[in-house]
């Protein structure tokens, strides 16, 4: 059930917000990231703890501060980390305008971490923050209404799952991509 549930979050997590990475420039930001996810890999959270908070109080801007904490968040949360990646991603939320597309993808990472936590009731209820903050853009409308579907499905509330699974697909209808084959997934587990 865990692995079913990560596979389909990693899909839903990656789309749409690859451009966040690119938002930070600098050979310098991306070596200490990477040297981060080498430290946390290697369960060395002191170690990767003390380059992240030189990392963050080295930069100048709030926005890459916020690009950074992101970068972490999903680290952290790709290695099961999710308390950790929880406080990164309220402290990237911190340094943004609310208006800022980064403090969509914090609250995004937000959702998943209660989700990996089984905090159902607040992944619902960042949800809906998010559903505030974005403008249900139509290239994101299928993702979210694809995470809105396991969220009710993860609390056993299958029809309201249902309702939104067959939402994505609507949207879905005329877009070939990875959303339309997580949210067919995610709706056949139902009936399973």
């Amino acid at each position: 059930m865990i692995l079913r549930i990560t596979i389909v979050l990693i899909i839903i997590t990656n789309i749409g917000y690859a451009q966040t990475s690119e938002a930070l420039e600098g050979e310098n930001t991306i070596q200490s990231h990477s040297y981060c996810i080498e430290l946390i890999r290697n369960n060395r959270l002191e170690d990767a703890e003390v380059v992240i908070r030189d990392k963050i109080n080295s930069i100048e801007s709030n926005d890459e501060k916020a690009s950074f904490c992101y970068l972490i968040a999903k680290t952290y949360n790709n290695n099961l980390f999710y308390t950790l990646s929880l406080a990164y991603a309220k402290e990237g939320i911190d340094y943004l305008d609310a208006s800022s597309s980064l403090n969509i993808a914090l609250n995004h990472v937000i959702i998943i971490n209660h989700i990996d936590l089984k905090n159902y009731d607040l992944a619902e209820t960042h949800y809906w923050k998010l559903e505030k903050l974005d403008s249900f853009k139509e290239d994101s409308k299928a993702n979210k209404y694809n995470l809105i579907g396991e969220i009710y499905r993860l609390k056993g509330d299958y029809d309201k799952s249902i309702l939104f699974y067959h939402r994505a697909i609507e949207v879905n209808t005329n877009n070939s991509n990875k959303v339309a084959l997580a949210t067919n997934y995610n709706l056949s587990l139902i009936h399973i």
